[in-house]
């Protein structure tokens, strides 16, 4: 895979509007009228001339919702700001017509990175150009290469929004690399062991890092002992995605949802996941541990 080659290539309009969003879920509940429907939240007040995530089921599943001036919920049409809305209110992406969602309120845990996490370490072990690349992986019973453990981990590291979707792993390892300040994640052995095992559970072998970290091509070097991750093009957009479901149980979180590429030579590639995902406390990943992936080209 060329390094030239840009992992996610999207209409970053979309995702950068996904990220300034607030991750903020309020409690209330819907109200209607003879002019349309409005969310209280439990303080009484009701958003105005903005955007807010609602859970109204307790689901831990929440989507984004727009409210006029008057805080009338906007349905089936474009917001002020350019972004469409289906008839139930849900912001949607355009290209693809599914809701954009957010993982709320699961405690001890981030659970919210589970549908990025999902999308990524496919990427890493398939390329999305590929159109044969559904597939099931257990984690627990076979590791995978080094070759796709690295890609994985470059994914991941992209200095572009890794401080948003990882904030204890960038606050660890993403430092300046170059002379012109550039960052990236940087990981000597003994780091790229933990965040393996933080990560898929792994037990990486001292041969894996001599063979592929300082052997493979998808990797950059500070020095003889520590390799970056995330520079040049590699990870520089991030998939849509979203969670249709979660289920938590026996210390496990279960979420399932789809996710999607859009190239900029046109089409897009659609996928149905399944995570499982182990609650472990000294994970940098939300608390999280990947154990299980499936994924369905749709």
């Amino acid at each position: 895979m060329e390094q030239s080659k840009k992992f996610f290539p999207l209409l970053l309009c979309s995702v950068l509007f996904t990220l300034t969003l607030s991750f903020v879920c309020f409690a209330g509940s819907w109200k209607q009228d003879a002019k349309g429907y409005w969310y209280q939240n439990d303080d009484g007040s009701y958003p105005k001339n903005t955007w807010q995530w609602i859970d109204a089921d307790g689901d831990h599943i929440a989507s984004c919702y727009y409210f006029d001036a008057e805080g009338y919920c906007l349905l089936n049409q474009k917001t002020p700001d350019g972004y469409l809305v289906n008839s139930s209110g849900e912001w949607i992406f355009d290209e693809l017509y599914f809701p954009a969602t957010k993982i709320v309120n699961t405690p001890n845990v981030d659970a919210n990175v589970l549908p990025y996490l999902a999308a990524s370490i496919h990427y890493g072990m398939f390329d999305p150009f590929n159109e044969k690349n559904s597939f099931s992986v257990d984690f627990t019973e076979k590791q995978p290469t080094a070759e796709q453990t690295n890609l994985i981990l470059t994914v991941l590291s992209s200095p572009y929004y890794v401080e948003s979707n990882f904030p204890d792993f960038a606050a660890k390892y993403l430092r300046a690399v170059r002379s012109d300040g550039e960052k990236a994640i940087a990981l000597d052995w003994d780091s790229y062991r933990q965040v393996l095992e933080d990560l898929l559970g792994l037990d990486v072998s001292d041969k894996a890092w001599e063979s592929t970290i300082k052997g493979g091509e998808n990797y950059n070097l500070i020095n003889k002992d520590t390799a970056v991750f995330g520079v040049g093009d590699f990870g520089a957009e991030e998939p849509y995605f979203n969670t249709e479901s979660i289920i938590f149980e026996d210390g496990k979180w279960i979420v399932k949802g789809k996710f999607a590429f859009v190239f900029i030579e046109g089409g897009a590639r659609k996928y149905s996941y399944r995570i499982v995902a182990e609650e472990n406390p000294h994970s940098i990943f939300g608390h999280l541990t990947v154990q299980k992936l499936k994924v369905t080209k749709e």
